[in-house]
């Protein structure tokens, strides 16, 4: 509420999910014996973490340093897991009016 009351109310509300097909989420998955049992994501929840955390910090690159929206003055974020315990994150951005390039109509 304090970074709303300084900057305004968020331009964007962005949601950012894991997926548990992400090429380098399914080749650090083990193989078993003779190929015929293949480890599942959702038994490696550190893994899930730590592909999920470098996917997300190189999304919020994109956003704050590549500006591919416009501008951003202020953001913040919440992490939370799904009921299948996939992690996402509510992203909300509050753009600098000056260089907005989003119509508010």
């Amino acid at each position: 509420m304090a970074i709303n009351a300084k900057f305004g109310a968020p331009n964007l509300l962005v949601t950012f999910t894991m997926n548990p097909a992400w090429k380098e989420m399914t080749d650090a998955l083990r193989v078993g014996d003779y190929g015929s049992f293949k480890q599942m994501s959702h038994y490696r929840p550190d893994l899930i973490m730590r592909v999920f955390y470098a996917k997300f910090k190189v999304f919020l690159a994109d956003i704050l340093h590549h500006q591919a929206f416009s501008k951003v003055i202020a953001y913040y974020h919440v992490l939370e897991f799904q009921k299948r315990g996939l992690p996402h994150v509510h992203l909300a951005l509050i753009m600098d009016p000056l260089d907005a390039t989003l119509d508010p109509a």
